[in-house]
């Protein structure tokens, strides 16, 4: 869909392969590429690049891991559009994973893990 008239732009990015495809030795192993692609690219190697970007473009950004999908999905000023796509497209033509955030990242999502958890809605889902 295209607005000419629009002040933003919008795009996603599903990727088929969400938490059913963790390999039992490795749970929550597509969470943590859905964190860890966000810290960095060869093209744009600064771990908090895309997230400035985006905020400094009017944006939000976000992304989530389903059971078979992980989907990335961002806003921002139309001007920024082009440079927006090609640095979310940059997340899998050229991931860092830089070993400097594992431990911060596991982390992260243990406590998004130990949240969900708590939710009676997801336990709902889950069944």
């Amino acid at each position: 869909v295209q607005d000419t008239q629009s002040l933003y732009a919008s795009f996603a990015l599903a990727v088929r392969a969400g938490s059913f495809d963790d390999p039992p030795e490795l749970p929550g192993l597509m969470h943590f590429i859905e964190h860890m692609v966000f810290l960095g690219t060869a093209k744009y190697p600064d771990p908090e690049g895309f997230d400035k970007f985006v905020a400094e473009n009017g944006g939000d950004q976000n992304a989530y891991t389903a059971d078979e999908a992980t989907v990335y999905y961002v806003e921002l000023s139309e001007e920024a559009a082009d440079e927006g796509l090609d640095r979310l497209a940059d997340f899998f033509r050229a991931p860092l994973f830089k070993s400097d955030f594992v431990e911060k990242e596991v982390h992260a999502i243990d406590s998004e893990h130990a949240k969900n958890v708590q939710d009676p809605g997801r336990r709902v889902y889950e069944v």
